[in-house]
């Protein structure tokens, strides 16, 4: 879920939550019985609709990875090619910008 779904799921919940806690204020209501039960209908759709979703993007970040992975040998590879040419020429402004840095 992105943040605006998770902003709208959180005041589901509290009001299911609230809800819950009057339960006796509100039981006797014939209107506020079927509004919360749909409300608990609507919380466990989208939980399983996250779930589901949540488990499909898992295999979409793993092929992020594998890319990153790709792409970070083949910088490797590149910046090495760079670094001996430099090395070759005695050009220390090509080393210098052919040097990966590590960033966390």
């Amino acid at each position: 879920m992105n943040q605006d779904q998770n902003k709208h799921m959180r005041m589901y919940l509290a009001t299911q939550t609230a809800l819950d806690n009057h339960t006796p204020r509100w039981n006797t209501i014939p209107v506020m019985v079927t509004v919360k039960n749909e409300l608990d209908e609507l919380i466990q759709r989208i939980q399983e609709k996250n779930e589901e979703t949540d488990a499909n993007s898992k295999g979409t970040t793993e092929q992020k990875e594998t890319v990153r992975r790709g792409v970070a040998e083949k910088a490797v590879s590149i910046s090495g090619i760079l670094q001996a040419y430099a090395a070759f020429n005695d050009d220390k402004v090509l080393a210098g910008q052919a040097k990966l840095r590590v960033f966390n």
